[in-house]
């Protein structure tokens, strides 16, 4: 029955053609199919089953203080609570916003990993079934509502394995300082995001070594590649202390004041 099936689909050129248009469309389908039930699994968990955790409150009490112009500790600062303090600059409330940011950070993910399935399989079928497998995990689905700082470091570590892959497909500059800029991001959120670093170096050895080509010129871009890399990072992570620690609690605060020129709201207290 099978070798009828397939006889009939590529018996003359045409029908082949007919048959591989059809496949484009049923992969077409089937990704929108699974992207979107992907998407309403997060988007019913975080209406009906999502709850505030323990470590939730302690963001949220140093996204207000970020609002108030309070003084913190360093060491209880991270981006998180910086980005839901802008939120509220909105005129949005804390808990509102950590809860998009989680399920926004939850549907990147999703597109990421198709992504990096079609980087490695280098076919939109396996990058599907993958897609699949992320979208429909019950822990997966369940981070995109918890209001903790661990969603948003998986997407940016997800980012980064993508723009390295990008970086050794395209042998493209620009992806290895995009990759070196998501490290520092996910260091923002997560200290442990800095380890990120050593894929990037992992990365840059196994071209250099697989590589067939005149050792020195593997050499000279192999230390150009890491020196891209490295400035991606410094750069990001000045700007996020920047923004933390410099310019957070000053008037002139140039996020806070294009956010407050968008909509005019008094302070929270």
């Amino acid at each position: 029955m099978f070798k009828k099936l397939t006889n009939q689909l590529f018996m003359n050129g045409g029908q082949k053609s007919i048959s591989v248009s059809g496949y484009k469309s049923f992969l077409k389908k089937s990704f929108y199919s699974v992207l979107i039930l992907s998407i309403a699994f997060r988007v019913l968990y975080c209406l009906f089953c999502a709850y505030i955790e323990d470590d939730t409150g302690l963001y949220l009490n140093i996204a207000r203080a970020f609002y108030l112009d309070q003084s913190l500790p360093k060491f209880d600062l991270n981006f998180y609570p910086l980005l839901i303090s802008y939120g509220m600059h909105c005129g949005f409330d804390p808990i509102t916003v950590a809860y998009f940011l989680s399920l926004l950070s939850s549907i990147i993910l999703l597109f990421v990993t198709y992504g990096i399935g079609k980087l490695i399989f280098k076919r939109r079928f396996y990058a599907i079934i993958a897609l699949g497998v992320v979208g429909s995990h019950p822990k997966l689905i369940a981070l995109g509502s918890r209001l903790i700082r661990d969603g948003h470091y998986l997407m940016l570590f997800a980012v980064t394995v993508y723009f390295l892959l990008k970086a050794y497909k395209n042998k493209n500059c620009f992806y290895w300082f995009l990759s070196g800029g998501f490290t520092a991001l996910a260091s923002a959120f997560r200290k442990e995001g800095a380890e990120l670093i050593v894929f990037i170096v992992l990365s840059l050895l196994f071209i250099l070594f697989s590589s067939k080509e005149n050792i020195k010129i593997q050499m000279l871009l192999f230390v150009r590649n890491m020196f891209i890399a490295l400035t991606g990072f410094m750069l990001t992570f000045a700007f996020i202390n920047y923004l933390i620690y410099d310019e957070l609690r000053l008037e002139n605060n140039i996020v806070v004041h294009c956010l407050q020129k968008l909509k005019n709201v008094k302070k929270w207290d």
